[in-house]
């Protein structure tokens, strides 16, 4: 930086990169220092100060769940549910980590034990979901209870929740699903015989059905 004769001020102009990235306000410092040919008798009272760049407010994200619904049959053990977070506009990466909450609300399918049955699932609550730098995708398994009652097909919603640090500029857009539990324990209803013989004068003859399953159960009701 030169001055020119009998001048009081000179300045130099510093490049701002304008990029389409989703960024947090970023600081910077710039400092003065001494040349050799710099007379003795100035003084340089400020060596230092600090740039500070903020990122366009227009930029967003939205953040979502990958599906609005999701089925498994409980012999998996377990559902996979994935949060993803996209630049409806520009196809760029948020170049900051960051964190969501993801919880589960119990519907048919319950997360603790009723009476004699175990839970149907193991429940989330406000657990911590995290977004590295430029990632777009995270996933979270939750345990699901392979037991040996047969059931009807079970649900419960999982949802994704802003933490109070989360950027304003990342949107939450179909942040509910709802899980599907389908029950592996398949029985067969038969005939106990599919003969019988039997005298007139018996007055009556006992037809049985028979309930049948890989695994020992307590009917619900048929």
């Amino acid at each position: 930086m030169a001055f020119g004769p009998c001048s009081h001020r000179a300045c130099v102009s510093v490049p701002i990169d304008d990029d389409e990235q989703l960024e947090l306000t970023k600081t910077y410092t710039y400092r003065l220092e001494r040349t050799d040919e710099l007379d003795r008798r100035i003084d340089i009272n400020t060596t230092s100060g600090t740039l500070t760049v903020i990122d366009d407010p227009t930029d967003e994200a939205v953040l979502k769940l990958e599906q609005p619904a999701y089925s498994v049959h409980e012999e998996s053990r377990s559902v996979t549910v994935c949060v993803e977070v996209c630049r409806p506009v520009i196809d760029t990466p948020i170049d900051f980590s960051f964190s969501v909450l993801l919880n589960t609300i119990d519907g048919t399918a319950v997360s603790t034990p009723r009476g004699d049955f175990r839970a149907d699932f193991s429940a989330l609550q406000r657990r911590p979901l995290y977004f590295s730098v430029r990632e777009t995708r995270e996933c979270y398994n939750i345990p699901i209870t392979n037991d040996d009652t047969q059931e009807d097909t079970e649900t419960f919603t999982v949802t994704v929740n802003r933490t109070s640090s989360l950027d304003p500029r990342i949107r939450l857009e179909d942040n509910v699903a709802v899980v599907s539990i389908i029950d592996a324990d398949i029985a067969t209803v038969e005939f106990e015989s599919t003969a019988y013989s039997v005298r007139e004068n018996a007055g009556q003859v006992l037809v049985c059905v028979a309930i049948t399953s890989r695994h020992s159960y307590c009917p619900v009701g048929l």
